[in-house]
């Protein structure tokens, strides 16, 4: 390599690199083959005042790594031993896993929540009965309808921000009313009523003190830095709105094996899920809490009777 500097002298390095068996073959054969790569390397050699001949070898080898730097401590190591090395730590295994690795904080806080999601799905089912109840009496066919829980929760604080039966309540549930969300509108799940109810905030926010307002301005955006529990695993348009919603972190409890967004179908064979998308522009962790017993599917009646248990997948 060479380098022109302006009223100095040009200077280079001549650098020979490869691995042992190749360099040693090139010296090797440096004197007695006639191809341009020996003549290169004869240039260099006579050019140093070197010699090819391994009885009068006056030149020095050296090992140098073969890759990256994986830590921290290989880079220290080979910036002494070898020469200057780039260090990208982010992009590391050692980071990555600790980066991703769950506190025991961590997963309290999310045993916390997981309680809380099965709270507001048995304060769905009362909300479910008691809507039924007054309507059955005049419809023609049973009604039925599953109902989960979703919370969203502040991340920082451990509180809870909005729950799927608040929102539904205040969507105008009452005794007269001949409509329920989750029953008319197949897009008023629990997680969207739950993100309903985080936009409902804003909204008051931006009604009381104006959208031009610090308070406004400086406020929550979407669900930026905030965690999403569900008794369920989300389909594939509710996991695709959390994708929306900014949220930091989904953890679910019971897979589901036909619809799940988070795992794909298990029947298709592939385990991608929208949360992992590579073509969209945000991306947030998923979490399965399992509950205690092996059974696959879970009712709303006994879900306050199932412990939990703190393996995360």
């Amino acid at each position: 390599k060479q380098k022109q500097k302006s009223n100095q002298n040009n200077w280079s390095l001549d650098v020979l690199v490869g691995s042992v068996q190749q360099v040693d073959d090139s010296l090797n054969t440096a004197t007695t083959t006639q191809n341009t790569t020996s003549r290169s390397l004869q240039e260099i050699l006579a050019k140093y005042g070197l010699s090819s001949d391994k009885s009068h070898n006056n030149l020095t080898p050296h090992s140098l790594p073969g890759r990256p730097a994986k830590n921290k401590e290989e880079r220290d190591e080979w910036n002494k031993s070898v020469w200057p090395t780039l260090f990208f730590e982010k992009k590391t295994t050692q980071f990555k896993q600790e980066e991703k690795a769950l506190s025991s904080t961590e997963i309290d806080l999310m045993k916390h929540g997981m309680q809380e999601a099965l709270a507001d799905a048995m304060m769905g089912n009362d909300q479910w009965i008691e809507w039924k109840e007054q309507i059955e009496p005049s419809s023609d066919r049973e009604l039925s309808l599953s109902i989960s829980g979703a919370v969203v929760m502040d991340s920082q604080t451990g509180s809870v921000v909005s729950r799927a039966s608040q929102e539904r309540k205040l969507q105008d549930i009452d005794r007269d009313a001949i409509s329920f969300p989750e029953y008319v509108n197949p897009l008023s799940t629990a997680p969207l009523l739950a993100i309903q109810g985080v936009s409902r905030i804003e909204r008051q926010v931006a009604i009381s003190n104006g959208m031009e307002s610090d308070e406004f301005r400086g406020g929550q955006y979407l669900c930026t830095g905030y965690d999403v529990y569900l008794t369920k695993e989300p389909n594939i348009f509710e996991a695709m709105s959390l994708v929306h919603s900014r949220v930091r972190r989904v953890i679910f409890g019971i897979p589901d094996k036909g619809m799940g967004g988070l795992g794909g179908p298990k029947s298709s064979g592939q385990d991608a899920g929208i949360h992992s998308l590579p073509g969209t522009n945000h991306h947030y962790r998923a979490f399965r809490l399992n509950l205690s017993d092996d059974s696959d599917g879970c009712s709303v009646e006994d879900m306050s009777r199932r412990s939990l248990v703190a393996k995360l997948n």
